[in-house]
């Protein structure tokens, strides 16, 4: 396998990422599960959280005329 550079951009809710990787095709996704796993526990171990964004409706019960 051979991987090369990546690219990121942080966005609100997830990271949009860019890189390349190459693998003989009986490899491909243990490659490509492999390249995830490391993102997300490389991430995890710098204590990196992507946070979603929220918003909070709140409705009153009762008569809203």
């Amino acid at each position: 396998m051979f991987y090369q550079g990546v690219e990121i951009e942080l966005s609100l809710s997830f990271l949009d990422g860019l890189g390349r990787s190459y693998a003989t095709p009986e490899n491909y996704w243990d490659v490509y599960f492999g390249v995830t796993e490391g993102c997300k526990e490389a991430l995890d171990n710098a204590g990196i959280e992507i946070s979603f964004p929220q918003r909070d409706i709140h409705f009153k019960s009762g008569n809203l005329s």
